[in-house]
C-alpha cells in the first residue's frame, strides 16, 4: 500500500507548483520561453493530480462509507474535515486582514468569512468536498456501485449548466470531483488489483487513452459543452490510472519512493499552508528583478516547490509538538463525544457476524 503515500505527494506537489506557477511567476515574467515550457508541463499536471487526490481520498475511507453511518467514525471523519476547513479559513482570513500585498483567494472580510463557510473560494474547498463526499456517500451507501458510479458521473457532467455565483465557483468544483472521489469508493478492490502484478502492459494501455483522449479534445472542432464535459472526465480518469501506474513503478526504487512517501503521509499541512507560504513570496517588492535572469526563471518553479513544502512541514513539525496542534487536529473530546454511543453498537455487531468486522 506504499503506492497510496507516493501518488498522494506526487498530487500534492504538483498542485503546489501549479498555484507558484500561476501566482508568482506568471504575473511578473509573462511570455517567455522557459515559462511556456513550465506552463505546458503544467497543465499536462492538471489532468491528474485534484482527480488523484479525491480517488486517494475515497479508496482510504471506502470500508467506512460503504458501512454508512451505523460506522461512527464516519461521523467523525466527516467532522474532522469540516473543522479544519473552519479553522483553516479563520486562518486565512486572519492572514489577508494582516498582510499588506496581493493574497489570492484570500478572505478578505468578516462577509466573506461567513459566506464561505458554505460556497467556498479559497483552495480550502478540497477540504469542504471531503466532508461534503463522506456525508453523501455514506447516506446512500445502501445503493449499489452498479447505480452510484453513473449517478456521480452524470452529477459530474452536470456541473457545465450549474449557475455561476459571483466569486463563488468553487462549489461547483465540490460537485464535479463527486465521480473521482466514488472512484475510490466503490472500485476499492478493482484499485487493489489494479496495482498488483506487472505494470508495464497496464501503463501501456492507461496511458495510450489518456494520450488519444488529449490529442482528440486538442485537435478536433469539438462542439457542445456536455460532449467536452464528457471528454474531459474520460481524459482525467485515464490520466489517473496512468499515473496510479507510474507511481507503482517508482515504489520499485527506494531512494525516490521514500522520500515521497514521507511527504505523501503528511499531505494535509503542505496543503492547507502552500497559499499562505505563496502568500509571504508575493510580499518581497522586487519579483521583477529576480525573474530578469533566464536561469532563475527557468529553476524557480522547481526551488520554489522545494522551499515551500519544506517550510511547511517544519511549521507543522513544531506545531504538532504544541497545544497549537488543533490547527491540524480536531480536538479527541470532540472525536470521543461522537464516537460515545458508538462502541455498544460495533461490540454487537462483532458478536452477531465477527467475520464481517
Amino acid at each position: 500500500m506504499g503506492w497510496v503515500d507516493v501518488a498522494r505527494a506526487v498530487a500534492v506537489l504538483a498542485i503546489v507548483l501549479m498555484h507558484f506557477q500561476i501566482w508568482v511567476i506568471a504575473p511578473y515574467v509573462g511570455h517567455s520561453l522557459d515559462v511556456t515550457i513550465w506552463t505546458k508541463f503544467i497543465e499536462q499536471l492538471n489532468a491528474f493530480h485534484l482527480p488523484l487526490l479525491f480517488v486517494l481520498s475515497g479508496f482510504l475511507v471506502a470500508d467506512r462509507v460503504r458501512s454508512g453511518f451505523s460506522d461512527r467514525r464516519t461521523l467523525v471523519s466527516a467532522a474532522r474535515s469540516y473543522y479544519l476547513y473552519v479553522v483553516w479559513l479563520a486562518i486565512y482570513w486572519l492572514m489577508s486582514m494582516s498582510l499588506e500585498t496581493r493574497t489570492p483567494m484570500g478572505v478578505p472580510d468578516v462577509g466573506s468569512f461567513i459566506s464561505q463557510l458554505v460556497l467556498p473560494r479559497s483552495i480550502l474547498w478540497f477540504v469542504l468536498a471531503l466532508a461534503v463526499y463522506v456525508l453523501v456517500f455514506s447516506a446512500l451507501s445502501r445503493f449499489p456501485a452498479a447505480l452510484m458510479l453513473p449517478a456521480s458521473a452524470l452529477l459530474t457532467l452536470s456541473t457545465v449548466w450549474m449557475p455561476g455565483v459571483e466569486g463563488a465557483d468553487l462549489y461547483r468544483r465540490v460537485v464535479y470531483y463527486a465521480f473521482f472521489f466514488g472512484i475510490g469508493v466503490y472500485l476499492k478492490p478493482a484499485l487493489l488489483k489494479f496495482t498488483s502484478g506487472p505494470m508495464a502492459r497496464k501503463l501501456l494501455l492507461t496511458l495510450s487513452i489518456y494520450i488519444i483522449l488529449f490529442v482528440v479534445s486538442e485537435t478536433l472542432p469539438l462542439s457542445g459543452q456536455l460532449v467536452r464535459a464528457g471528454l474531459r472526465l474520460a481524459r482525467e480518469t485515464g490520466a489517473t490510472f496512468a499515473v496510479i501506474a507510474i507511481v507503482v513503478l517508482l515504489c520499485r526504487v527506494s531512494f525516490v519512493a521514500r522520500p515521497l512517501a514521507s511527504i505523501g503521509r503528511q499531505t494535509l499541512p503542505i496543503y492547507v499552508l502552500h497559499l499562505p507560504a505563496i502568500w509571504v513570496f508575493l510580499a518581497y517588492p522586487n519579483w521583477e528583478g529576480v525573474f530578469q535572469s533566464a536561469a532563475v526563471r527557468a529553476l524557480m518553479p522547481f526551488l520554489a516547490v522545494v522551499v515551500i513544502v519544506s517550510a511547511t512541514l517544519l511549521i507543522h513539525k513544531a506545531v504538532i509538538r504544541t497545544p497549537a496542534r488543533v490547527l491540524f487536529e480536531m480536538p479527541s473530546a470532540w472525536a470521543d463525544r461522537i464516537l460515545r454511543k458508538g462502541p455498544r453498537r460495533i461490540e454487537a455487531v462483532q458478536a452477531a457476524a465477527p467475520d464481517r468486522l
